[in-house]
């Protein structure tokens, strides 16, 4: 279980050794040639998705699924590799000043957008406009534009007064747009966001955290891997609902906080924090993706890999020249 997510635990690793050699730029090579396959996934995906909107929910295992993968549909790890990123591209795009680069990184934000409301994961869809969201908040403030200000302050008025208005008419949108198992999930919310939430979280995913807590506390030190009586057993009947929680589970209270210090090991960087807002929407991602749903590599890359490479650049970008030395008289 833990062996096949490689890139969870390698991953800082990789990336850190070749900042320390500066040679960070290896990775752009690695992105230039993932990107065709990513597109190719993504636009198989989002067609499949129109047609047929539970398509990539039907992924799990078999000869059945194989055959879906085989044809370029994406799964549970590639739409939740969409979250993760999406926040990155919104970013990009707010930060780089040629209106090329502005328009294909916003274009590829939305063709994520477009293709998490296609594939009906609910807490996909609630990762995405909450990190993005949040990179837009950041960002502005942080730039201190007295127009993005007035206009934050407009739409915190109107959700105030016409919110439920607002989020009811969002609701219709994404029906119509997906149809399918989130929008059934959307419409019982419609009136009380904030309930429908609650709602939804006691519904769907308590029943199978409190049986993951309760495993944790009943092996609290050393884990369910270390109870040979009825560990192993017991490891099926796991919520898979909640990385976090299963990993606290199986491995107890202290390999289970080295593996969640691994997980957040990315955001530890001081430097990072001058990019507030994509740092602010990435910890939000992983702990809704870890906290609520099972791990996978291809979000693990993103985070481990992806986010460092991104806010290190562009703090190389606004590094001013250092002056150069007077020559001495």
């Amino acid at each position: 279980r833990y062996w096949n997510l490689s890139i969870f635990y390698f991953g800082p690793l990789i990336y850190n050794f070749y900042r320390t050699q500066n040679r960070e730029y290896i990775f752009k090579y690695v992105f230039m040639m993932l990107a065709p396959f990513v597109l190719f996934t993504a636009l198989r995906t989002g067609t499949s998705l129109i047609t047929s909107p539970s398509i990539a929910r039907s992924i799990k295992s078999g000869d059945e699924s194989f055959g879906t993968l085989r044809k370029g549909i994406g799964g549970y790890s590639f739409i939740y590799f969409l979250v993760a990123v999406a926040p990155i591209f919104l970013y990009i795009s707010i930060e780089e000043k040629r209106l090329s680069k502005k328009a294909l990184f916003l274009g590829m934000f939305f063709g994520c957008a477009v293709i998490t409301i296609l594939s009906n994961y609910f807490t996909a869809l609630l990762g995405l406009i909450l990190s993005s969201t949040i990179v837009l908040v950041i960002r502005s403030l942080k730039k201190g534009s007295i127009f993005m200000t007035l206009l934050l302050i407009i739409i915190m008025i109107f959700l105030i007064f016409s919110g439920e208005e607002f989020y009811n008419g969002a609701v219709d949108f994404i029906s119509n747009l997906a149809g399918g198992k989130t929008a059934d999930r959307l419409t019982t919310m419609r009136g009380s966001l904030f309930q429908g939430l609650v709602d939804e979280f006691v519904g769907d995913r308590l029943q199978t955290f409190q049986y993951s807590w309760n495993a944790f506390i009943e092996h609290f030190f050393l884990g369910m891997v270390a109870d040979t009586a009825s560990g192993y057993l017991e490891l099926s009947n796991l919520g898979q609902h909640s990385h976090i929680l299963d990993t606290m589970a199986i491995w107890g209270i202290l390999w289970g906080s080295i593996n969640i210090k691994i997980l957040f090991s990315p955001f530890n960087r001081k430097k990072r924090s001058k990019n507030a807002a994509v740092t602010a929407a990435m910890f939000i991602v992983t702990i809704i993706i870890f906290g609520f749903n099972n791990a996978v590599n291809s979000v693990a890359f993103v985070i481990s890999i992806v986010y460092p490479f991104v806010t290190d650049y562009y703090n190389k970008e606004r590094r001013l020249p250092e002056p150069e030395p007077k020559p001495v008289s």
